[in-house]
């Protein structure tokens, strides 16, 4: 049906459930009543303007992809939202969903539109809807026509199915059967949203009548599913099926609660306690709770259900016999409650969670099943230690588990699933141990997390979320962050000077428009096989697909700002080492001035080595202001500024340092600058050097390392020495000037002359150079030359005269001792190009050494002589490997060169 209201089948609806829910309107009648006969006239609905909702085409196969289109929606919302659901399924049993932004990032409301929407490759085959709800709400506001999902076209691999032993907690797949004239059945499939979800297939002709009796016979189905598989970096896309609860069987007696526990109580299975309004469990009191008890919740008047905890709740069930925490309205558990016929379902929210307060220190659930919850949180505790581990928490009008006020515990091997809100929120320097647990299809963050919290995070999986990472917010504190889901900064996260983060290797921290400000102490020490990553939201390739929109979304330079070290920062703690920093650049204002770059330090001088600063819309790195890092080993590339801009009263020692493919200076320092460099590596830069321009003020020296290049003018003030040591290239650009107010010690060597020159040059880089007549490139100022490395020239071979594309212009000379001529200089550079073969000489694999003939001497037991190792290669290589080739044999390769672009074609 489209639009909202309209007629269900009850019939089709009122089947044997596990935790599914149906909207409250539903009316069914309980599992173990005898149907009332109904009239044989058929009620019809008439259709209200409003909303609606259609998609295309009407068979899809799972993995591919639908396209929903709505339109009329009266008070758009950017957090509308539309759901696929198999059809007859409640609105909380979602298998897949985004917002109306079309990813499950909330952006723009739109009253209208249309969206590609993916099919899970993991769902059911079967009838499947679309249904449009607002505002994150379950109020449903459209609803598609029904549209069939296919199965996957097999492919010629055999797949092993495994079989799985039957137990309690396996899937249950009830049919239920109607005679004489109605015949409904009923099977329950997991959905990939980790719900169990009723598929119902009724004859469209039948009408129950008065003499019908119900048969119901519930068959145990044990359905294997294999575990997730998470993918690198520890993202899994597998979604496995629901944690199964109990079918709805015969009714439970029923065991009021009083409003206090005083005393030390024991609750037993067998029956369910019904908690109406709010029951608090007094300090010194211990309340446990026996494997099998259920424990359901109802409103009183305004105060809607509760468990307060003050003392100690011991709840630990068993795998096979779990305490269960719910709704009043959900009969799954201990049956029909209320005894109401199954008019009414279960929720979220219906009940307002499980509190522990600051002396209910020592509280244990364990093999539990908390569910319908709301408020904060299914599971709350503020200022309290509390183990929570072995158990499902889900279906929360908010959070699953809200931890504050210095909570602290363990939360362990548990499934928190289907909340509304984050599946985890911490605040108020709270810090659990977070370990084992799956996080999914959380509406929000799969852990929301104030910056002065610090829980332990290991070995968790998170899929199917909102965001599927730690959304920080806050002043962030002291503490430790953890490698296991990456770091999403909701908004500008500052360390304060009381402040220190340490970073543990392989930590992950993403960024959208955000920057990373840092006025006490960080500590990111990575390694080269575990870096530490500050990078963009949309970056897939360092945290995994985090917005779970398999790639629709790009990382792009700027995408965030900088991290940025203040004044104040802790110089003598602060290091990053093995870290990479990319996609920033976008500008942060620091009051003096604004700084376009992945790293900015201001008067700041962290030692920064072995790290990588890349694909940032401004410079690479730059210092601000007094600052003096060590800056070793790092590499800085494909940025679009400078790569290390240096301010004139910085004072780094800038050493072995590689820049690469920047869209300036190699470096560029501003004025006097009093950096020292030594080691560096530039190429592919817009200009492969340093940068100098503005005043020199105060004694400076040019150590002999990258060319000098004067950018435009600089003058050297009066009382002042610049000393430029033997072997340094000093060159001045188009327009360059030095003016000389002070004192110049130039002073080179026979051997290492000091060079001015002319800096003026052209680029030309990665175009495709094709078509033309004589020349591609043809220099005709010949006093400099054309840079005009990595192209296409039109063919494998190179350019004319290397080979047959589209030449290039250059000098012949004439040999005096043959009289023929050779080609003595070329005016443009055209080598290396793109595909130009080359060779490497890489050693031979190991050999087998049948007969022990003597080898080499230090060679390994067993190994072949060079001649011996010749020869064995010459007549082929056996599957005897016996011994190791001395490694004195080696062979070319060719390959081809690419630098990072990709193949054209020739034309």
């Amino acid at each position: 049906m489209n639009g909202t209201g309209g007629v269900t089948s009850v019939d089709a609806l009122c089947v044997l459930r596990e935790v599914a829910a149906l909207p409250a309107t539903s009316a069914c009648p309980a599992s173990e009543a005898t149907p009332t006969p109904t009239p044989t006239s058929t009620a019809t609905a008439t259709a209200t303007p409003g909303p609606s909702l259609s998609a295309s085409p009407t068979e899809v196969v799972a993995g591919g992809s639908a396209t929903v289109t709505w339109s009329s929606i009266g008070s758009p919302s950017a957090t509308d939202w539309i759901g696929l659901y198999q059809s007859g399924s409640a609105d909380i049993a979602q298998a897949e969903w985004l917002y109306v932004s079309c990813s499950k990032t909330p952006s723009t409301a739109r009253a209208s539109g249309s969206c590609p929407f993916p099919i899970p490759a993991s769902v059911a085959p079967g009838s499947y809807e679309f249904r449009l709800f607002a505002n994150n709400s379950l109020t449903r506001l459209a609803t598609s026509d029904p549209i069939a999902v296919l199965a996957p076209t097999a492919t010629p691999t055999a797949t092993a199915t495994a079989t799985v032993t039957p137990s309690p907690t396996a899937t249950r797949t009830p049919t239920v059967t109607a005679t004489p004239t109605a015949t409904a059945t009923a099977t329950a499939t997991p959905t990939p949203t980790a719900t169990a979800t009723a598929t119902q297939t009724s004859t469209p002709t039948a009408t129950p009548t008065p003499t019908a009796t119900p048969t119901s016979t519930a068959t145990p189905t044990n359905t294997g599913t294999p575990p997730a598989t998470p993918t690198p970096l520890n993202t899994p896309t597998a979604e496995p099926s629901a944690s199964p609860a109990p079918t709805s069987g015969s009714r439970l007696p029923v065991a009021s609660v009083p409003a206090t526990i005083s005393t030390s109580t024991t609750w037993a299975a067998g029956s369910v306690y019904l908690v109406t309004g709010q029951t608090t469990l007094n300090d010194g009191a211990t309340l446990t709770i026996q494997p099998g008890a259920v424990v359901k919740f109802q409103t009183s008047g305004s105060t809607r259900g509760k468990l307060v905890v003050n003392g100690t709740l011991a709840a630990q069930g068993a795998a096979e016999s779990r305490i269960v925490f719910t709704s009043v309205h959900d009969d799954a558990f201990g049956g029909d409650t209320n005894q109401n016929g199954g008019a009414t379902w279960p929720n979220p929210g219906d009940w307002d969670g499980l509190s522990f307060g600051s002396s209910s220190g020592g509280s244990v659930l364990a093999n539990a099943w908390i569910g319908y919850g709301g408020a904060d949180g299914n599971v709350v505790a503020s200022g309290a230690s509390v183990t929570v581990r072995n158990s499902f928490i889900g279906y929360s009008s908010s959070s699953g588990l809200r931890w504050l006020n210095n909570a602290s515990g363990q939360i362990a091997d548990n499934r928190i699933e289907q909340n509304l809100s984050y599946g985890l929120h911490l605040s108020g320097a709270s810090a659990p141990a977070i370990s084992g647990n799956t996080l999914a299809h959380n509406r929000s963050y799969a852990v929301y997390l104030e910056g002065n919290s610090f829980p332990s995070f290991s070995a968790n999986a998170a899929y199917g979320n909102g965001s599927n990472g730690i959304g920080v917010y806050g002043t962030v504190g002291t503490g430790t962050w953890y490698p296991n889901l990456p770091y999403l900064a909701t908004q500008t996260l500052v360390v304060e000077s009381t402040g220190s983060l340490t970073l543990q290797p392989g930590t992950v921290t993403k960024f959208a428009g955000t920057h990373f400000i840092v006025r006490g102490a960080l500590v990111a020490s990575g390694t080269a096989a575990s870096p530490i990553v500050f990078t963009s939201l949309n970056d897939d390739e360092y945290g995994g697909d985090t917005q779970q929109d398999g790639g629709a979304t790009k990382p792009n330079p700027g995408d965030w700002g900088t991290l940025y070290f203040a004044d104040l920062a802790n110089d003598a703690t602060s290091v990053l080492d093995h870290v990479v920093i990319r996609y920033g650049g976008a500008g942060y204002n620091y009051g003096a001035g604004t700084a376009y770059a992945n790293l900015a330090l201001d008067s700041a001088s962290p030692r920064v080595q072995n790290s990588t600063f890349e694909r940032g819309s401004g410079n690479g790195v730059q210092l601000l202001n007094a600052s003096s890092p060590r800056f070793q080993g790092n590499t800085v590339a494909d940025n679009a500024s400078d790569g290390l801009w240096l301010s004139p009263s910085s004072a780094p020692q800038v050493t072995g340092n590689t820049f690469v493919r920047n869209g300036g200076y190699a470096a560029y320092v501003s004025g006097s600058s009093q950096a020292v460099f030594s080691g560096s590596t530039a190429v592919g830069n817009d200009v492969n050097g340093i940068g100098v321009a503005g005043s020199i003020t105060s004694d400076t020296a040019w150590e002999l390392d990258l060319p000098y290049v004067v950018d435009g003018s600089l003058t050297l003030e009066l009382n002042t020495t610049l000393t430029i040591q033997p072997g340094v290239v000093v060159k001045l650009g188009s327009g360059g000037r030095v003016t000389l107010n002070g004192r110049l010690l130039a002073q080179g060597s026979d051997s290492q002359r000091i060079v001015f020159t002319s800096a003026s040059t052209l680029s030309v880089h990665s175009n495709n150079i094709v078509g033309n007549g004589n020349y591609g490139v043809y220099n005709e100022t010949t006093s400099i030359t054309v840079n005009a490395e990595n192209n296409w020239w039109g063919d494998a071979s190179g350019p004319g005269p290397y080979g047959s594309g589209n030449g290039i212009n250059y000098r012949t000379c004439q040999d005096p001792t043959t009289g023929g001529t050779y080609i003595c200089q070329y005016y443009v550079d055209a080598d290396p190009w793109l595909t130009q073969p080359v060779s490497l000489t890489v050693p031979l694999p190991p050999v087998p050494n049948p007969n022990g003939e003597q080898a080499p001497a230090g060679s390994p037991p067993g190994a072949l002589s060079r001649q011996q190792a010749t020869e064995f290669y010459a007549t082929g290589v056996p599957t005897d490997y016996r011994g190791y080739a001395a490694g004195l044999v080696s062979f070319a390769i060719p390959i081809d060169r690419y630098y990072g672009s990709v193949q054209p074609a020739a034309d």
